[in-house]
């Protein structure tokens, strides 16, 4: 075999190994880029909100892959246990932080802005002396900011303009974010 020949080869081998390779970068992207899919309320879940915690009814969509499935549903055990001690007793020590776990799950895990909006709004109105409260504020802003609802973002500056003194960074952040 010639040096020419076996350089023919090697150019061949290597189109075709880097195809290969695209093929599977692109496979590995589009399933760590896919969004892990939301909570899916009922028909009946659609109603207008009320001041309850009660936890939507998730729904796994069957056709994800088996770890993001396996993850979403673990994250739902979580804050069924969380919504169930919650329920149990919501004048207990632990219940502010139980309300704000499952609004960072709701949030951070599960892209879910409306259930964690539910949950740090609940926080704040039940809880206003907790003493890890400041950031649910921040929290429940930015839930509605991602939901493009800007009247319920700039009420909850206001709270926070209410909330917090005037020399207080929440104060002053919320009042930059109100424009004044």
């Amino acid at each position: 075999m010639n040096a020419s020949h076996l350089h023919a080869g090697m150019r061949q081998n290597a189109i075709l190994i880097a195809v290969f390779v695209a093929l599977i970068a692109f496979s590995v992207y589009r399933c760590n880029v896919a969004a892990p899919p939301l909570l899916r309320q009922t028909t009946d879940q659609r109603a207008a909100p009320s001041q309850s915690a009660t936890a939507t009814q998730p729904v796994v969509d069957s056709a994800d892959p088996p770890s993001q499935a396996s993850e979403v549903e673990k994250t739902i055990a979580t804050i069924r246990e969380h919504q169930q001690k919650f329920d149990a007793n919501p004048q207990s020590e632990d219940a502010p932080g139980l309300l704000s776990a499952m609004g960072n799950l709701y949030y951070q895990r599960m892209s879910s802005y409306k259930e964690a909006a539910r949950c740090y709004d609940l926080l704040i109105v039940s809880y206003p002396n907790w003493p890890g409260i400041k950031p649910a504020y921040h929290q429940l802003a930015t839930c509605y900011q991602r939901l493009g609802d800007r009247e319920n973002e700039q009420r909850v500056y206001k709270m926070m303009m209410k909330a917090f003194p005037e020399d207080s960074q929440e104060y002053l952040y919320a009042k930059t974010q109100l424009g004044l």
